[in-house]
Formats: structure tokens, C-alpha cells, sequence
């Protein structure tokens, strides 16, 4: 029995044979496990079981002419991402996870992004090594134990703009001291628009990509627009604007 309460009873149903019947906090889990391998020649004897504190064992025996040593161990966890689902500038952005949980060893992951793998480490983290294109992206991971076992994680979401968002200006009414003009912004980002701002470069601003402003003198007006998408990427224009 192993700290955690699981455990097993190793027993012999017939001559030269092993069996194992596992169980936790008093109960049985499941059937019967045959341990025994006919391949290797009949038990002769029970060198021993052991136990660690998450519920792994290990049966030792003889069989035939070989010594055997077989794990039974818990289920290889899967690996946690932790890395942002937010949209982000980087185009080769650091993905992060918390480590499988594995008894037995340090497992390896490999890296999938969009279904393709790209990667295999013993780290729990890793960057692209290639840029990823900006829109919308997936990665998952697979970890792997010395046993050969395999668990996968959850998929997660990528969201990738590094492009700078584009502004276009238009202004609309007579450009006369006095007269109200409208300004209109239009902006086009990859991730979404997060704000806006319109400077109408006489102390006056706007923080929407649509508003109406008078000058109350003439002269020449240097209108500046700023845009900051989600990825949090800004960038600016400017328009001269003569007010007779």
C-alpha cells in the first residue's frame, strides 16, 4: 500500500503464474491484472512489490530465467498551457505550460501548432522558430513518459497581429472658421480596434473614430489620428487641414 491509500494484491491464480488486483481506500479498481508473461517461462518466485507515495508500484519477480521488474504506475498526466490567449504583437510568441505530472521521470513534449509539430522538448516552454503569420493560430501538446505513454493537452488559442493598424481619413463640410466639419476614421487591424484618438491639432481631440469639430479662426490645422489595436500595436496619421 503506498502513502495515497492505493495499492494491490499480488497473488498467483495458477501454477507459475502472477496476478495483481489493485485497489483504492479499501476498494477494488477494476479486474484483475495479469502480470505474468507466459513468453518468458513460469513464475518461480515473488522477489518483492514497491510503492510510492502518488500510488505507482513495482512487482519484482522471477520468471523462467529472467528477473522481472514491471511498472504499474499512475496515469501520466497532461500537460497545463499557460501561455496568453490574448492577441499579441510577437510573431514568435513564448509558449508556456505547466509540467505533466510523471513519477517515473521528466516527460517530453512535442510542440503542435495548427496540427503540425513542430517541436520535441524536455522544457516547458518553447518559441516558434519560424515567425507565424498574423490571424489566428492553435497549439497543443503531447507528452510522452519513458513508458511510452502519451497524454494530450488542452488546445489553445494563438492570436498573432504585428502589422501596424492602417488609418484613413476623411473630413467632410466647408473648411471655414466657424463651420462644423466631420471627421471620420476608418481603421483596419488584424486583432480589432482597442482605441482612437483625433487631435484637431488646435488643442481640441476626440477620443472616436467619428466626430464633428468648428475652428474658430482661420489658419492651417495639422489633424492627427491615432489607433491602437488589441494587440496593442499604434500608429499615426496626419492630415493638414487650411481653414479659411
Amino acid at each position: 500500500v503506498s502513502a495515497s491509500g492505493s495499492g494491490a494484491v499480488i497473488y498467483s491464480p495458477q501454477a507459475g503464474a502472477f496476478d495483481a488486483l489493485f485497489f483504492s481506500n479499501g476498494i477494488a479498481a477494476g479486474a484483475p491484472l495479469a502480470l505474468s508473461n507466459a513468453t518468458l517461462g513460469p513464475v518461480t518466485a515473488l522477489g518483492g512489490v514497491a510503492a510510492d507515495g502518488r500510488g505507482d508500484l513495482a512487482v519484482a519477480y522471477i520468471a523462467g530465467q529472467s528477473v522481472v521488474v514491471q511498472p504499474i504506475v499512475a496515469p501520466l498526466g497532461a500537460a497545463q498551457p499557460t501561455a496568453t490567449e490574448l492577441w499579441t504583437a510577437a510573431p514568435r510568441p513564448l509558449l508556456r505550460w505547466r509540467p505533466a505530472a510523471d513519477s517515473w521521470g521528466s516527460p517530453s513534449y512535442a510542440v503542435y501548432i495548427d496540427g503540425v509539430r513542430v517541436a520535441t522538448t524536455t522544457s516547458t516552454s518553447y518559441v516558434p522558430v519560424t515567425p507565424l503569420a498574423d490571424g489566428r493560430h492553435s497549439w497543443t501538446l503531447v507528452a510522452a513518459d519513458s513508458l511510452g505513454r502519451r497524454r494530450q493537452s488542452p488546445t489553445r488559442r494563438l492570436l498573432i497581429d504585428a502589422a501596424a493598424p492602417v488609418i484613413r481619413l476623411s473630413i467632410a463640410g466647408t473648411r471655414t472658421a466657424g463651420m462644423a466639419l466631420g471627421f471620420s476614421a476608418s481603421v483596419s487591424a488584424v486583432s480589432g480596434l482597442r482605441r482612437i484618438r483625433i487631435d484637431f491639432g488646435d488643442g481640441a481631440s476626440a477620443s472616436a473614430s467619428a466626430a464633428t469639430h468648428a475652428y474658430a479662426a482661420a489658419g492651417t490645422y495639422t489633424v492627427t489620428v491615432t489607433a491602437t489595436d488589441r494587440a496593442d500595436v499604434s500608429a499615426r496619421t496626419r492630415v493638414r487641414v487650411k481653414i479659411a
